[in-house]
Protein backbone atom coordinates (compact mmCIF):
# COMPACT_ATOMS: atom_id res chain seq x y z
CA UNK A 1 0.00 0.00 0.00
CA UNK A 2 1.21 3.39 -0.96
CA UNK A 3 -1.18 5.63 0.55
CA UNK A 4 -5.18 5.98 1.73
CA UNK A 5 -7.57 9.22 2.19
CA UNK A 6 -10.73 8.85 3.13
CA UNK A 7 -13.35 10.39 0.25
CA UNK A 8 -15.82 12.86 1.61
CA UNK A 9 -18.23 10.14 1.76
CA UNK A 10 -16.46 8.43 4.51
CA UNK A 11 -14.84 5.46 1.85
CA UNK A 12 -11.34 5.05 2.01
CA UNK A 13 -9.20 5.12 -1.10
CA UNK A 14 -6.48 3.08 -1.43
CA UNK A 15 -3.41 3.17 -3.45
CA UNK A 16 -1.66 0.12 -4.09
CA UNK A 17 1.86 -0.17 -6.19
CA UNK A 18 1.69 -3.71 -8.15
CA UNK A 19 2.33 -5.41 -10.78
CA UNK A 20 -1.05 -6.30 -11.09
CA UNK A 21 -4.58 -5.90 -10.62
CA UNK A 22 -4.51 -5.95 -6.76
CA UNK A 23 -8.50 -6.27 -6.70
CA UNK A 24 -11.96 -6.14 -8.91
CA UNK A 25 -12.51 -2.38 -10.20
CA UNK A 26 -8.62 -1.39 -9.35
CA UNK A 27 -7.43 0.93 -12.15
CA UNK A 28 -4.08 2.17 -13.08
CA UNK A 29 -3.10 5.54 -12.34
CA UNK A 30 0.30 7.79 -13.06
CA UNK A 31 3.17 6.57 -11.31
CA UNK A 32 4.26 9.18 -8.37
CA UNK A 33 8.11 9.85 -7.21
CA UNK A 34 7.11 7.87 -3.83
CA UNK A 35 5.56 4.89 -5.79
CA UNK A 36 8.60 4.56 -7.41
CA UNK A 37 10.49 4.45 -4.73
CA UNK A 38 8.42 1.99 -2.85
CA UNK A 39 8.65 -0.17 -5.87
CA UNK A 40 12.37 -0.18 -6.40
CA UNK A 41 12.84 -0.97 -2.49
CA UNK A 42 9.73 -3.24 -1.79
CA UNK A 43 12.13 -6.08 -1.13
CA UNK A 44 14.82 -4.48 0.97
CA UNK A 45 12.12 -3.89 3.64
CA UNK A 46 12.15 -6.36 6.78
CA UNK A 47 9.24 -7.63 7.87
CA UNK A 48 8.18 -5.79 10.67
CA UNK A 49 7.77 -7.38 14.34
CA UNK A 50 4.31 -8.46 15.84
CA UNK A 51 2.60 -4.81 17.31
CA UNK A 52 1.73 -4.89 20.85
CA UNK A 53 -1.96 -5.10 21.56
CA UNK A 54 -3.61 -1.80 21.97
CA UNK A 55 -4.27 -0.23 25.19
CA UNK A 56 -8.17 -0.21 26.19
CA UNK A 57 -7.47 3.39 27.99
CA UNK A 58 -8.54 5.93 25.26
CA UNK A 59 -4.86 6.88 25.46
CA UNK A 60 -2.57 7.68 23.01
CA UNK A 61 0.83 7.00 23.15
Amino acid sequence: MSNVHYAADGHAVVRVVADERPAPGAHPLEPTLEDLYLYVFRDAVEPEAPAAPASQGGRHA
